[in-house]
């Protein structure tokens, strides 16, 4: 081999020329794209090698048909062998990895033979060891012939019919399984038609009907090759480079008891751990879509993509939630979840999404939320004992009748509700109400209150933890209005916000600085445990709620700044569930 005989070339077959080499700078812009502008995970990078095998192929197709002889076609043969020989083996290990053979593809001991055997084959044709018989046509020029083939390069043959039957077999029976995905039975038939026009029509008109019919062949391979790279440009708009090696620390998830999953856009599951698969019922080496996973709770899966799937799709950030679903049995189950976006320069590719069982801890915080929904009780006989102590001291018996009557309602309302996580608003406002005329009892004309509710609200089907509110109000009462010689009046708003009810507890009473004064000079006695139960409360509950429960408390001044009462601001998210 030397310069000269490479640079024997004429162009008296351009037109079989170009249809080669334009396949190949095809070929070209699609290597270039991959390089620049996918993200470069071990998939990807076996497919630019795949790619460049394809380049290499066409390119040296092309210089066959405007060598001026067989010995410069021969030359360029032997200097591309090297890179058009690797076509076969890259193209295996490609097709592992789209039809969902990560394992195999990433076996050690499968791919090293695999890429070796190519020394076995190349080697000999690059040192001249044997020599690949060309054919001359008037219209393709210089081609290849397997006419009067020797042994060496009936073996090589055989090898390379083995690999191909090898892809086709896997891109079919992809194609077969996934048959019923809506996303995946079009990804593998572009599998299985891209690559199997190639194969299967440059086997034929180069080597099968010339030896059966002895006919001249026709070297059509490298131009059908560019089916597969449009196969290639086509699977991308399905994201199927940017998501299957997402997970390179997929022995991680395999042993996490936790279920983790891959989802695209299109609502397909590309990847599901060992654990995930086992919890969910599916199947662990099929691409599924997420609908599949609820395909017994139609309503389960609106509540997903309404809580989980949605939101992350449109923030594009690391997103946290809390959702609770029914098993087959009617058992309540509670998840923690977690996405993570997968992106790609600022494009999002799909969610990595981590589901974790916190049904065991949830049962746990239910039972103390409980036990402190059950303190507020006895708190509360107490408060109001003492104002029917004062009734019978006073000797107004027909006031502390009406009030025990007042008083027995109320608590039947608070014990039926101190079992729930959360309430009506209405039963909530009726249990407000019923407590406010007891103090009002109590208290006289020194206590004055009213209460807003916001029209827009649907005080039936909005829920609020039950006993939330009181405190707050028995607070305004207790240590702003009661300081007061006066007394004062106390203001209650409900109103939504957004998606979040807000709750204002305004007083006109002394403010918290001279409350507390008051306090250190003992003139109020009682310690104000129900407002100490109710933040233990807001801290567990919170633990378990997407939007937190948030309190916020203003001191009032009056235009001399002077302390003129509190407004407390209680923000509860829109029918959350509690």
């Amino acid at each position: 081999m030397n310069t000269k005989t490479l640079i024997n070339l004429n162009f008296d077959h351009w037109q079989a020329f170009l249809l080669s080499f334009i396949p190949a700078l095809i070929t070209l812009g699609l290597i270039l794209y991959v390089y620049y502008k996918l993200p470069f995970y071990k998939m990807n990078r076996i497919n630019l090698l795949f790619l460049f095998s394809l380049f290499a192929y066409q390119v040296n197709d092309s210089m066959h048909r405007i060598s001026g002889s067989e010995e410069t076609a021969r030359s360029w043969d032997r200097l591309l062998a090297i890179l058009w020989t690797i076509i076969a083996p890259t193209g295996l290990h490609w097709a592992l990895f789209l039809t969902g053979k990560k394992k195999l593809a990433n076996n050690f001991r499968f791919i090293v033979p695999l890429y070796f055997s190519l020394l076995f084959f190349t080697i000999p044709l690059v040192a001249g060891m044997y020599s690949q018989p060309f054919l001359y046509s008037p219209f393709w020029g210089w081609m290849r012939t397997y006419k009067n083939a020797n042994t060496f390069l009936i073996v090589t043959l055989a090898w390379w019919c083995l690999i191909f039957t090898s892809m086709l077999y896997l891109f079919a029976r992809f194609a077969y399984k996934s048959r019923n995905s809506p996303d995946l039975k079009f990804v593998s038939f572009m599998n299985f038609i891209g690559y199997s026009i190639p194969v299967i029509g440059g086997i034929s008109t180069q080597l099968v009907f010339p030896l059966l019919f002895n006919i001249e062949p026709i070297p059509i391979g490298s131009t059908l090759m560019v089916t597969t790279v449009i196969v290639v440009i086509g699977l991308n708009s399905y994201k199927v480079f940017n998501l299957s090696e997402t997970l390179d620390t997929e022995y991680i998830t395999e042993i996490l008891q936790d279920i983790i999953f891959v989802v695209t856009p299109r609502r397909t599951i590309t990847y599901i751990n060992s654990y995930g698969a086992n919890s969910t019922k599916t199947t662990h080496k099929e691409r599924k879509m997420v609908q599949d996973i609820f395909s017994n709770s139609p309503r389960t899966y609106d509540s997903f993509q309404k809580k989980v799937l949605i939101p992350s799709f449109k923030k594009k950030s690391i997103n946290t939630c809390h959702f609770s679903m029914e098993d087959p049995a009617g058992k309540d189950i509670h998840w923690d979840i977690t996405t993570y976006p997968l992106l790609n320069r600022n494009h999002l590719d799909g969610l990595l999404v981590v589901c974790r069982d916190i049904t065991d801890r949830f049962i746990v915080a239910e039972t103390r939320l409980a036990a402190l929904r059950s303190q507020m009780n006895p708190h509360f006989i107490f408060n109001s004992l003492n104002s029917v102590q004062h009734y019978i001291h006073s000797y107004q018996r027909e006031a502390a009748e009406s009030f025990l009557s007042t008083f027995s309602s109320l608590m039947r309302r608070i014990l039926d509700n101190s079992t729930k996580p959360f309430v009506s608003l209405s039963d909530e406002l009726n249990t407000i109400e019923l407590y406010l005329r007891l103090e009002k009892a109590r208290f006289g004309d020194r206590l004055n209150y009213e209460i807003n509710v916001d029209a827009n609200l649907d005080k039936e089907d909005t829920l609020i933890p039950p006993m939330l509110i009181q405190p707050y109000i028995e607070n305004a009462i207790i240590h702003g209005l009661a300081p007061k010689e006066q007394g004062g009046k106390v203001n209650i708003k409900i109103e939504r916000i957004n998606e979040s009810i807000l709750c204002v507890v305004e007083d006109d009473g002394a403010g918290r600085q001279k409350a507390g004064e008051s306090n250190s000079r003992r003139i109020i006695k009682s310690k104000s445990y129900g407002m100490s139960i109710t933040q233990a409360r807001l801290e567990i509950l919170n633990q378990h709620l997407d939007v937190p429960v948030s309190v916020k408390i203003i001191d009032l001044y009056n235009i001399q700044n002077e302390p003129c009462g509190t407004r407390v601001e209680i923000y509860i998210p829109l029918n959350e569930e509690f």
